[in-house]
């Protein structure tokens, strides 16, 4: 669930819009119950295996989304959102975006990290600045997420992360997923070597276990040559962890129950 404040319709709050896009997600998810079943926890996510069906989770990407209301958070868990992204790219009221200020997280924003881990959701780091990311790292008890940013020294643009962030996933045994937008994969046009040259990085770092794929599919306008979306996933350099274990092993250490 995206939220991008200056879209929004005049009246409608951050909180109500991604609201009204949860309605959204369990009408398809009902409209193709045969197929994908919505989840919260380990054991339904299982469920839905036996079934051979699609677990689908809920995700919010922008924390902009609470409207800076601890009670937002609350209802939003209530309802079964188990993943928020703490902000996209600009500042609102939990931190600083990348491309906002230089803060790190407000003290709301340290709020909601602790309450995201009593709660049991999984919090996402990218999108956030570096101070922002490093309060995190302090602050969080629990291992934390990375959903959809590459290594900076493959790709130096400011939404990649440094070997040093890097390094704290690992050491908190987190999580990373791999962006295939093209500007996050070389400086010129990204071909699938790039992908392979981002993973070889991961490898490098240690981080070959605590990565996944965070394509961004629905979130970019570039990919790189050889992927034009889902359909060509098949030609990735990637293996069975990268596919899908990794992140199944993830929210079994965050979501268990």
């Amino acid at each position: 669930m995206f939220v991008d404040k200056e879209e929004l319709p005049n009246g409608v709050s951050t909180f109500e819009h991604v609201s009204n896009l949860i309605e959204l997600y369990h009408a398809e998810i009902e409209k193709n119950s045969e197929h994908i079943s919505h989840c919260e926890n380990t054991n339904e996510v299982e469920q839905a295996f036996l079934q051979n069906k699609i677990a689908a989770m809920l995700a919010i990407e922008g924390g902009e989304a609470l409207g800076g209301e601890l009670d937002n958070l609350y209802r939003f868990q209530e309802i079964g959102v188990k993943l928020i992204t703490l902000t996209w790219n600009y500042d609102n009221e939990i931190g600083c975006g990348v491309f906002g200020g230089d803060g790190g997280l407000t003290g709301f924003g340290k709020t909601v990290v602790r309450e995201m881990n009593k709660l049991g959701m999984i919090i996402d780091v990218s999108h956030l600045n570096q101070a922002g990311f490093w309060d995190v790292i302090k602050i969080s008890k629990k291992p934390v997420i990375a959903s959809h940013s590459n290594p900076y020294e493959c790709c130096k643009h400011p939404r990649n992360l440094t070997d040093k962030q890097i390094s704290a996933l690992v050491d908190m045994n987190g999580y990373m997923g791999l962006n295939l937008y093209s500007d996050f994969l070389s400086i010129e046009n990204a071909c699938i070597d790039d992908v392979l040259r981002h993973i070889e990085y991961f490898e490098k770092l240690g981080a070959i276990d605590i990565l996944g794929l965070g394509c961004d599919f629905d979130g970019v306008d570039k990919l790189p040559n050889g992927i034009n979306g889902v359909e060509d996933v098949y030609k990735l350099p990637i293996d069975n962890n990268i596919a899908f274990n990794n992140f199944y092993n993830f929210i079994w250490r965050v979501l268990a129950k």
